[in-house]
This record gives structure tokens, sequence and C-alpha cells, in this order.
């Protein structure tokens, strides 16, 4: 498979109604800042030799994903998500951790969009208060202008 595709966004029931224990503590940029995108080919053969699941091949026994060209891919290590997400102590559910010898390790990239709104959100606060840091330096060398040019005037 190469492409699974449809007319509308995928979605997941979000109604406030049936969660429960609710916690604002997704780790935003301690998250995001650790992350390793790298860019890298993949194995399929590989992936369906490692798990035996008999995978459908085409004429040339490759699998039936398999266009003939090497396709350049984007993404994650599934483990070094891992280690990331351990070290915060985060139970990231991003992580598909294998279930028993012949399974593998596969990432929801979708779950990374709370991490990376919560980072955009901190990244904001920090913006805002540089700001207002900004300000009041200015009108703390604006008043300090002024001071000089009394000095000056009163030496003069």
């Amino acid at each position: 498979v190469t492409v699974i595709e449809g007319q509308v966004a995928w979605s997941f029931p979000s109604d406030a109604r049936f969660k429960y224990n609710i916690k604002a503590d997704v780790p935003g940029l301690d998250f995001i800042k650790q992350l390793k995108p790298v860019t890298y080919y993949f194995d399929a053969d590989k992936l369906a030799n490692y798990t035996k699941t008999g995978v459908l091949t085409n004429s040339d026994a490759h699998t039936a994903s398999f266009t003939g060209t090497p396709q350049l891919h984007t993404g994650f290590l599934a483990q070094d998500v891992e280690k990331v997400a351990n070290s915060l102590g985060y139970d990231f559910d991003g992580i598909h951790k294998p279930a028993n010898d012949h399974d593998h390790y596969s990432l929801s990239y979708s779950q990374f969009i709370m991490p990376l709104v919560k980072a955009v959100q901190q990244q904001q606060k920090m913006i805002e208060e540089q700001k207002q840091t900004n300000l009041n330096q200015q009108k703390i060398i604006e008043e300090m202008q002024k001071e000089i040019q009394l000095l000056k005037e009163k030496i003069k």
C-alpha cells in the first residue's frame, strides 16, 4: 500500500462527555525539541520477512506495494521517539510497540499534533513575554536618552 486516501478527514471520537481523568500535561517543547526528523528508504520486503505475515507479492517476488523505484521517506525512527517519550515520563500514544517477536514498531503521526500545538503555545507565551521585556527595555532606553540629553545641556 503506497496511499490511503478518502474524501473526508480522518476523525477520532473526541466528545468531552466520554473522556475522564483529563489532564493538561502534554509535553510540548521538551518533547518536540528532542525529536530527530530523518529521511530514509523503507525495505518492505525485509519487514514482510521479519513479520512473516505472508504479505502479497507481485510477479517479481517483491511485496505488492513495491513500485519498482525506491521511495525516499521523511519521518522519525520509532525507537528514538520512544526514548524521548520515556525520558520525559510521557506515555505517548503515538507509538505502537511490538506485541511479539514477529511484530514491529510503528508511529501514528497524527498523534504528534497535540505536542506540536502545546509547543506552539509555549513558544507564543515566550514571544509575548519577550515583546513585553523589549517594550520595557525600550522605555528605559528612551528615559536614559532623555537623561543623557539633559546632562549634555548642563555641561554646555
